[in-house]
């Protein structure tokens, strides 16, 4: 096999790289379905990577006679068995860490971890607030009372070739002159001379911030809150970051426009049975939003909102 990033179809170079990555020689014929559409910025890139590499393992460890066991990897994965269930916590931070040099072997983007940790380490019913200095991860219970759904704004995403690269590039600039963006003081931030890396480093931190209070917001169950900090996510990203488009807004804005969305940094609603709060989600240009919404006095079950955020697409 030549190097991952010219094997065709395209979405055979994660799948191509993630063996390279295992030192794989064992093979295996199987079939591939999902329920996440691709190109939408929902991290289709980094399940297909874990699948793989989770099928992979599973036939590299399969018994003496039925697979060809020097496929093993090295590290703490060599000698699993491919059943999530049964790694550890750093058997899944290695899977992620592996599988994240198989998207830049893949694409040649540098992206980051979160889409591979978040899926090797996520629990169903919890969102996942990780340190990705640490790889720490803490699962933090979504409440009964809200729903998250997604919004696709009808354009295709792509990493490669996107400015994903330059606004890294341009983050880690800020970094050499402030230390780690997530601890930056606030004051040197905007201190900086750069109006360009000032907008970017003020993203990045504030971003940080913003991803704790979100996960405090769920843990005492303040949903407006939580509303109100995907609208100030989604504003930082297309004022300071600059990755947010048309199509990514235009589903985002009809969220906010129907009866009882989040308006702003208030909470304010015409009507009482329903409330929201929307971001954009991926990093290339044409992605979804992720919106939460949830109940109130006298609204309908959690399994309404669905339907009625669909109800709302759809309407618009």
């Amino acid at each position: 096999m030549g190097s991952p990033g010219t094997v065709h179809p395209e979405w055979g170079r994660y799948v191509a790289a993630v063996a390279a990555e295992l030192g794989s020689v064992a093979g295996l014929v199987g079939t591939l379905t999902s329920t996440i559409p691709a190109g939408a910025g929902l991290s289709s890139s980094a399940a297909l990577e874990v699948a793989t590499a989770l099928a992979l393992l599973a036939a590299s460890a399969a018994p003496e006679g039925e697979g060809d066991r020097s496929s093993l990897p090295p590290g703490s994965l060599a000698g699993s068995a491919g059943d999530p269930t049964d790694l550890d916590v750093a058997q899944r931070a290695e899977l992620a860490l592996l599988c994240q040099r198989a998207e830049h072997r893949a694409v040649g983007v540098p992206s980051g971890i979160m889409d591979q940790l978040s899926i090797c380490r996520g629990t169903a019913g919890a969102a996942t607030l990780i340190d990705c200095a640490t790889l720490e991860v803490t699962h933090v219970p979504i409440p009964d009372s809200a729903a998250v759904w997604v919004l696709h704004s009808g354009e295709a995403r792509r990493l490669a070739g996107s400015a994903y690269a330059d606004r890294r590039a341009r983050a880690e600039e800020a970094a050499e002159l402030l230390g780690p963006l997530p601890s930056a003081d606030h004051t040197e931030v905007e201190a900086l001379g750069d109006p360009l890396l000032r907008r970017r480093a003020r993203h990045v931190r504030s971003e940080c911030d913003r991803a704790v209070e979100f996960a405090e917001a769920l843990g005492r169950g303040d949903m407006p809150d939580a509303g109100r900090l995907m609208l100030a996510s989604h504003r930082s990203l297309a004022s300071d970051y600059e990755v947010s488009n048309q199509g990514a807004r235009r589903p985002r804005g009809r969220a906010r426009r129907r009866p009882g969305c989040v308006r702003r940094t208030t909470h304010r609603c015409r009507l009482r049975w329903l409330r929201r709060g929307a971001v954009r989600s991926g990093s290339g240009p044409g992605r979804v939003t992720v919106g939460i919404a949830w109940r109130v006095a006298g609204g309908p079950q959690r399994g309404d909102l669905g339907a009625a955020a669909l109800a709302s697409a759809r309407a618009n």
